[in-house]
């Protein structure tokens, strides 16, 4: 007899960090490469300390990824999507590495296309972005129906009398929250959020022209807990609110850290796709991009790496490139 089938079945174990970075993607810019078995050097922009790590032990959020849902259905559904989504484009990465080409056939260039949409809209810095106007909107809606006592005890008894559970928040608690910009935003708002941004943002990748970038020996690219960066291909022009890049704008460069030595640089543009081996400038030019757009952390293969200084010269992190200092 089989001693294992006695014993009592055993449900499934549930993962509780969601990695907002495929510990596939991250292994590319450890010390070691791929396979598994290489640490990080990661530096944190806001204060400039430096610390070592593996794919496995960052960028994660504990239950990111985790379904408001009842007791039939699987809330971590969505994390086993993204695992899933995951697993298909690492070969077509470590394809792209080994060839130093992008994909010929459309599967591949599908599944890079729908890689990149998904690093774009997955990071916690796109789930607060896109938050944003759902927050305003909120803010505007609330601050009316509490704009009096009289008003906010009658909005709360309306949505008791419909069913909701309300706490009992004293009326100055619940202005002093509005005033503070204290609006929630339910999970499920979140997730919605990024899948449809995702969606969204495939077609428009797809229309991109793409090129491959290549760092020269010695040299290699950083990337960051947010790495997919749009910005104007004129560096003099100015970013402001009416006036800002994005994936379907003209004249935008969308730059993406693919491995250590390779980073992908697009335009929305006709054109063949093509490769291109960069000097150190160009490597500088796309850490610094990193460094700029960072929410918080850096991630390298190195303890040093190049970026450019607001005078555009070549710096290494002994020059501390903290958003602070630089």
């Amino acid at each position: 007899m089989n001693r294992l089938s006695d014993r009592p079945s055993m449900a499934p174990r549930r993962p509780r960090r969601h990695h907002y970075q495929p510990q596939f993607y991250l292994a590319g810019f450890t010390d070691a490469g791929r396979p598994r078995g290489g640490r990080l050097s990661i530096v944190d922009v806001d204060s400039g300390e430096q610390h070592t790590g593996k794919p496995n032990s960052e960028a994660y959020a504990r239950d990111f990824y985790r379904l408001e849902v009842d007791k039939s259905r699987d809330p971590f559904a969505l994390e086993a999507w993204f695992s899933k989504h995951d697993g298909d484009a690492a070969p077509v990465v470590r394809a792209i590495e080994s060839e130093e080409r992008l994909p010929t056939d459309s599967e591949s260039y599908t599944q890079l296309v729908t890689f990149i949409a998904l690093m774009t809209a997955r990071v916690p810095a796109m789930r607060e972005h896109l938050a944003i106007p759902l927050r305003h909107l909120r803010r505007v809606v609330v601050d009316l129906a509490t704009s009096s006592r009289e008003r906010c005890e009658h909005e709360i008894r309306r949505a008791r009398e419909a069913g909701a559970s309300l706490p009992d928040v004293s009326y100055e608690k619940v202005r002093a929250a509005i005033k503070a910009g204290r609006i929630p935003i339910a999970q499920a708002e979140h997730l919605r959020n990024m899948i449809t941004f995702a969606k969204a943002a495939i077609p428009m990748l797809g229309a991109r022209r793409w090129v491959l970038l290549i760092a020269a020996e010695q040299q290699h690219f950083i990337t960051s807990d947010s790495p997919v960066v749009v910005s104007w291909s004129d560096p003099e022009r100015a970013v402001t609110f009416n006036n800002a890049p994005s994936l379907g704008t003209q004249q935008t460069d969308l730059t993406f850290p693919l491995t250590k030595p390779l980073a992908l640089l697009s335009r929305l543009e006709e054109g063949p796709f093509g490769v291109a081996h960069v000097d150190a400038n160009v490597v500088a030019n796309l850490n610094s991009r990193r460094l700029l757009y960072a929410d918080r952390f850096i991630y390298s293969t190195r303890p040093d790496f190049v970026w450019l200084t607001r005078d555009g010269r070549i710096a290494g992190l002994n020059a501390n490139p903290c958003r602070n200092s630089c």
